[in-house]
């Protein structure tokens, strides 16, 4: 019976407070705790708080065990210095604060399961155990630290209460901690001219002992916990910055100081050290496991199970190195079983408009601002979740902001939701009409799931950005979709017609039920609107579905019942309202206008340094004043004194503008002295730069190498790359529609052998350009350069200059690709999207060597046009789709190109890729998977067939021969033919030159369906051919 009794107990506890179950994915996330000093900005709501907020929900969505924690860091020197500007003890300034907090995370629907706060005895519990383990396994030490002593405040400054000039870059208002410019870890005595920030004053150096953490003794466990968590087979999900800043940080790991010269903190539980305080950045991730002990006591079950529990960090950047080395050291040092991190979500910094946000200085958008704007809280969420700066540094803009909310919230999701259901209450009376499949719907279909694949997946990587753009691009997919069809003009057709209109609005239904689900994670409010107006109130708790599934049954009525007043009867009709209203340019400008300052509604107090200021202005003015200061408190001497302090400043002002203009004579003066001497120097290193480019272009000749080059000065010299492509370019092939040195004709794409950039152009092109001679023949058919997409790109973890790319090329899995163009091309664009590198169409030359470049291999290289001054990407033609093949005007090869020596995977089955679908017909194989098979289809037709597979090929090959001889142009023949029963039909309405493709194509596919295909393709062993020869 005592045992039937505890079962119950635990499992109402598990009902009321969430704990980790065996069998199931349990996953505790973490939100870095923002200080209590001030009101969140944007900056601190999307790095941290939103983010988690969106994880978590996705999470609850997929049936996952989630408990999201977070709460106010409340100790440390950042609350000291608030309560001596507002005159409040540190308590005040805490409860004051958290409170601001939870109400600007409650308006901004963040579902916490539990929003605690730091100054609690389960802290000072945890903390003081932790510290204890620590120093008793032997990973403290014991240091006297030389430390910033202030005469007038007669106190040691902790790192908060300093401020100076950055030593790494120089910013005049650095903390003693970190700098906000660079963003450098300090120490207070780095800082140059130091300044106490309570009074102002030179602070001295003066000795104080303090307790190390020797991190180096740490080292090796906690390199191998996170090489564990980095590799690819536990599903890596770190943010690249968070690998990189790690990493950099385990390059020479130091000790760091665990306790501070403090009154307000956690306190050290050892008798000589009675009188400090834990560092904050020791103490506050502690917090993470204190507030879940307030949340329950069992609290153990989530951070002392690492078996059955994953641990989720989002947070800036600034906070990785806490999160990634110091915390996981600390808990490592216990010898407890402790729940380490096993995956970091770090976003990089958030900027507003030209400038930064910041607590200390109020700058930007803050969380109570958002309220007083009368703008719903799911348009803040979409735009922060829109611009959430993953991979590099965004701002927040006011006019992108109501581009945005304007272009995709209203007229792109809102508009598509807005169609779907009132077509359904006008057309249909509100009743979800039948849904009959066609063809065109299942390719629709096919495309909201590979967006709803990527979605979880990026969703299950912390991409949230990209996520929120799937979602976008089902609703793009979804307003094309009803636009082509044309429901309401069907409905005026015959019987057929207005099936095809109803089946055409209830799949537009449903996919709006599908992106009610998806929004949930990011809009709650706006999700539970559609949710209501679908009236499918169970989509509320549904789990999010792996593919697009039947949401709504037939005949399920939608819409809203609103009662109406008409002819004083009242009368109950359906209704389907907006979701979003369209924001006003010149209302946001005013935002922009009103926001643009510095913050004063919540602390019109003087801050110490003005405080300083005044108070030295009056006591130089009272030496004038002589006897008037002992009646300074009377309203006439007052008014006396204030006049004087407006003279003084008039003054001051005048002779600070006389000193600029004196200052500004000088500089002139100097700069025409100089400048004499600069122009000539200048002149004389441009003649030395043309000089050593001529050289350099007799040295790349001389190798073989032939590239355009524009010089800056007059003597222009400009190389044709052969006589071939100049008669080429002479001579435009027709009916092929180019851009940019690129061509296109039925799906197969042309490069030009030299490129230009977009605006450069030779100055001199030779006439009689030099043939290469017969040993230098480039045979550029051999290079395989495809059509390609940029799925992902992100800056490679250990190199600046690199990106790394995912690119689609057809296959059945991307490529990755390194290109060293951080310096040329942005990754992220928001005015010109087309230049940036995110979902970007490039051209790939897929037949190199594998190489890895600093740890990563990279399987291609994205072609790019250069000259001197600048590299720009090469951009395929509108129509080309990723997998087409690109080939060299003049280097035409057959069966290379068209058939399956060099096949690619196309997303198209018609034209000239037709040859796909009748492999696919017959086989039952998709034409992909003979992609590098055996010699000849591996080799493009250059080698000796190994087996039958291969001798199809080749047949093939014999027979594309044989109908060029007979005058057909193989590569522009398209044809018409039927498959039923994995047999091929040939047209009957063919050309001639249509059918003798179609039998090659016929004869080849059924060639291929006589033979087994093996799960591992023979590899060609030959040495590759010549240059030049083609077998």
């Amino acid at each position: 019976m005592h045992t039937i009794i505890l079962a119950f107990v635990a499992s109402l506890q598990n009902f009321i407070f969430r704990l980790p179950e065996k069998g199931r994915r349990n996953i505790l996330i973490t939100s870095a705790l923002p200080y209590v000093n001030n009101v969140p900005h944007l900056g601190t709501i999307v790095g941290c708080v939103l983010s988690a907020d969106v994880y978590a929900r996705y999470c609850r969505q997929r049936d996952y065990n989630t408990l999201y924690i977070c709460g106010t860091d409340e100790y440390g020197t950042a609350t000291e210095t608030k309560a001596l500007q507002e005159g409040l003890t540190p308590r005040e300034v805490c409860d004051k604060y958290y409170k601001i907090h939870k109400e600007t995370y409650d308006w901004f629907n963040i579902s916490f399961d539990h929003f605690g706060r730091t100054t609690t005895d389960w802290q000072t519990k945890i903390a003081q155990d932790i510290f204890l383990k620590l120093v008793n396994n032997g990973y403290t030490f014991e240091e006297a630290v030389d430390q910033l002593f202030c005469h007038s405040c007669d106190k040691f400054l902790a790192d908060r209460f300093v401020e100076g000039a950055c030593p790494f870059c120089a910013y005049d208002d650095a903390r003693g901690d970190q700098c906000d410019k660079c963003g450098k870890l300090l120490n207070p005595t780095d800082l140059l001219k130091p300044r106490c920030k309570i009074c102002n004053s030179t602070p001295q150096l003066r000795s104080s002992n303090h307790i190390f953490l020797d991190l180096k003794k740490l080292e090796d466990k906690l390199q191998v916990h996170l090489h564990e968590q980095w590799s690819e087979e536990v599903n890596n999900r770190w943010s690249a910055n968070a690998i990189s800043i790690s990493k950099s940080w385990l390059k020479d790991l130091k000790p760091r100081c665990l306790t501070r010269d403090l009154k307000w903190g956690t306190p050290v539980p050892l008798e000589k050290f009675r009188d400090k305080v834990f560092y904050v950045w020791f103490d506050a991730p502690i917090g993470y496991a204190s507030i879940t002990a307030t949340y329950t006591d069992q609290w153990e079950n989530w951070w002392k199970n690492p078996e059955n529990v994953e641990l989720v960090h989002f947070l800036g950047k600034d906070n990785v190195v806490f999160h990634a080395v110091i915390f996981p050291c600390s808990l490592i040092g216990t010898k407890d079983s402790y729940t380490l991190v096993n995956h970091i979500s770090s976003t990089e910094f958030l900027n507003y408009e030209d400038t930064k946000f910041s607590k200390s200085r109020g700058i930007g958008i803050f969380g109570t601002d958002t309220v007083s704007t009368g703008i719903p809280c799911d348009i803040w969420r979409f735009y922060l979740c829109y611009i959430r700066p993953e991979t590099s540094d965004a701002a927040f803009s006011w006019s992108d902001f109501v581009l945005r909310v304007n272009s995709e919230l209203v007229n792109n999701l809102g508009n598509f939701i807005l169609r779907g259901l009132s077509f359904t209450k006008k057309f249909f009376n509100g009743r979800v009409p039948k849904l009959l499949i066609s063809e065109e719907d299942a390719n629709v279909l096919a495309q909201v799931n590979y967006q709803l694949k990527e979605y979880i997946d990026s969703l299950e990587h912390s991409r949230l950005r990209d996520a929120l753009k799937c979602v976008l691009f089902i609703t793009k997919i979804g307003n094309l979709y009803i636009q082509s069809n044309e429901p309401w003009a069907l409905l005026k057709g015959s019987d057929e017609q207005k099936r095809r209109a109803g089946s055409v609005i209830a799949l537009a239904a449903n996919v709006s039920a599908l992106v009610s689900l998806l929004l949930r994670p990011y809009l709650p409010v706006t999700s539970d609107e559609i949710i209501n107006q679908l009236k499918l109130y169970q989509l509320k708790d549904c789990r999010l579905p792996d593919y697009m599934v039947k949401l709504l049954p037939d005949n399920h009525e939608i819409g809203n019942l609103v009662c109406w007043i008409k002819n004083v009867f009242l009368e109950m009709v359906l209704q389907i309202t907006p979701l979003f209203q369209s924001l006003d340019p010149e209302t946001c400008e005013k935002f922009k206008e009103k926001f643009g300052g510095v913050r004063s509604d919540l602390n019109n107090e003087e801050k110490p340094l003005e405080k300083l200021a005044t108070k030295t202005a009056t006591k130089a003015l009272s030496k004038d004043a002589g006897a008037e200061k002992k009646n300074v408190k009377k309203s006439k001497d007052l008014a006396k004194l204030t006049d004087n302090i407006e003279k003084n400043d008039k003054i001051l002002c005048e002779c600070v503008d006389e000193l600029g203009n004196k200052l500004e004579e000088l500089l002139i003066k100097f700069s025409q002295e100089q400048e004499g001497q600069l122009m000539k120097e200048k002149f004389e290193l441009e003649k030395r730069i043309v000089s050593l480019k001529k050289e350099l272009l007799n040295a790349e000749a001389k190798r073989g190498t032939k590239q355009y080059y524009d010089f800056t000065s007059a003597d222009k010299l400009v190389e044709t790359a052969s006589a071939a492509v100049a008669s080429a370019e002479s001579k435009p092939s027709k009916n092929i529609a180019t851009n940019n040195g690129v061509a296109v004709h039925n799906g197969v794409v042309e490069a030009k052998s030299a490129v230009l950039s977009k605006s450069e152009k030779p100055a001199k092109v030779s006439k009689t350009p030099a043939v290469p001679k017969e040993t230098e023949v480039v045979d550029v058919s051999r290079l395989d350069i495809r059509v390609g997409l940029i799925i992902r790109a992100e800056k490679h973890p250990d190199a600046d200059s690199l990106y790394v790319e995912t690119i689609d090329v057809g296959e059945e899995k991307p490529r990755t690709v390194i290109s060293g163009l951080v310096n040329h091309v942005p990754l992220v664009e928001f005015i010109f999207p087309i230049f940036q590198m995110q979902n970007r169409p490039v051209l790939l030359l897929c037949n190199l060597k594998p190489q890895k470049m600093r740890g990563i291999e990279s399987q291609g290289m994205v072609l790019c046009a250069s000259t001197p001054q600048k590299v720009e990407i090469l951009n395929p033609p509108p129509g080309a789709v990723p997998g087409d093949r690109v080939f060299v005007t003049g280097f035409e090869v057959l069966f290379s190109e068209f058939g399956l020596a060099h096949l690619t995977r196309s997303k198209r089955a018609a034209g000239l890729w037709n040859f796909c679908s009748t492999i696919k017909c017959t086989t039952k194989n998709p034409c992909w998977k003979y992609l590098n098979y055996g010699c000849y289809c591996g080799w493009g037709g250059r080698h000796s067939p190994v087996d039958d597979i291969d001798q199809c090929c080749f047949a093939h090959d014999a027979c594309y021969k044989r109908t060029k001889r007979l005058g057909c142009i193989i590569k522009w023949i398209g044809y018409d033919w039927l498959c039923h029963n994995h047999t091929i039909y040939c047209g009957s309405d063919n050309t001639i030159c249509g059918d003798l493709r179609c039998e090659c194509d016929k004869a080849a596919a059924l060639c291929l369906s006589k033979h087994f295909l093996p799960p591992v393709k023979p590899v060609c062993t030959d040495p590759p051919p010549p240059a030049g020869v083609i077998i």
